[in-house]
């Protein structure tokens, strides 16, 4: 903050600073994790993979209205391509112009306490020694199990890792993504989830 003269940046202008400039703060972390490395703070050996929901500042209403207007395009375009209909260009324009105005085109509707409301999950993978952050990724996918290859993927590259022990919650189970992990030389560590009782 001193380099700032204690200026803060609200939440917004840090989502956008990350939006703009997403290439060079990966660059900064992935230098950080190299040097991290270099003084022996990672190993490279072990890293454990979790995700966290973060709730978006976006109204629940207006990611609804959003999606609606989505699917309200995707079905002009489709009606298009089929020459099927006649399609309204002042109505598209409008659907349009309201996506743009989006406070947070990204976010998605996902379950946080008991319902659901507009969040991203955040994806970290953290070397086991010190539990320093050696790749992560802001996704829009509400289930972890879809997560656990790339993130180990993203995690092996940032190391520079020819293999990898990978750690995670059930949340993370999936014999598919497990499979290719290995055949990438990334050894998941990952408990089987319960089944589904009736």
């Amino acid at each position: 903050m001193w380099l700032l003269g204690r200026l803060y940046p609200d939440h917004k202008s840090i989502a956008e600073f990350r939006r703009l400039h997403r290439e060079a703060v990966t660059a900064a972390g992935a230098q950080l994790v190299r040097f991290a490395q270099s003084v022996g703070l990672i190993r490279g050996e072990w890293i454990a993979v979790d995700g966290s929901k973060f709730r978006a500042v976006a109204s629940t209403g207006s990611v609804r209205e959003r999606q609606a207007l989505e699917k309200y395009l995707d079905s002009c375009e489709k009606a298009d391509e089929e020459g099927q209909a006649l399609i309204d260009p002042s109505a598209v324009q409008a659907a349009l112009d309201k996506l743009r105005q989006h406070p947070e085109p990204e976010a998605r509707l996902m379950r946080m306490a008991g319902s659901f409301a507009p969040a991203y999950n955040v994806q970290t993978a953290v070397g086991a020694e010190h539990a320093l952050i050696v790749a992560h990724e802001v996704t829009l996918d509400a289930a972890d199990n879809r997560c656990l290859e790339p993130m180990a993927v993203a995690a092996k590259k940032a190391l520079g890792a020819d293999r990898l022990n990978v750690v995670a919650d059930a949340g993370y189970s999936n014999g598919a993504q497990a499979g290719r992990c290995e055949a990438a030389g990334l050894v998941p560590h990952v408990p089987a989830s319960a089944p589904l009782r009736n």
